[in-house]
């Protein structure tokens, strides 16, 4: 795992001080850095919105359930969700995707999940 790490550290009467620090870990030796996520989500009455279930599996098989709720754009042919966590375990995972209906390929991703941010836009 690559990115930054933020710090803020505070004394009292003294004041505080931050700084962004280059942090590079090595993966556990169980995980690759993929994952996987599902999303089985059915239309309302007029095929506009979305509303269903998610999965987000890790590398290592840890699994983590999600709410996923979305709205068709019939003008730009995409489908648009809104992904979050549904148990205290995964509070913390928000994610917005957007899916390409006709290469059912994803074109933005952007959220955060287990702490990572998460930034992906097709070009």
């Amino acid at each position: 795992m690559e990115g930054t790490t933020k710090l803020k550290a505070c004394l009292k009467g003294e004041g505080c001080i931050k700084g962004t620090y280059y942090t590079s870990e090595p993966l556990p030796d169980e995980m690759t850095g993929k994952a996987r996520l599902l999303i089985d989500a059915e239309p309302n009455l007029t095929g506009q919105k979305f509303e269903g279930t998610g999965e987000l599996t890790l590398s290592n098989g840890d699994e983590y359930p999600l709410y996923a709720k979305g709205k068709y754009n019939s003008n730009q042919n995409e489908t648009q969700f809104q992904i979050k966590g549904v148990e205290e375990s995964t509070k913390g995972i928000k994610i917005k995707l957007k899916i390409d209906e006709g290469s059912d390929a994803a074109t933005f991703i952007s959220g955060k999940a287990l702490g990572q941010k998460l930034k992906f836009k097709q070009q």
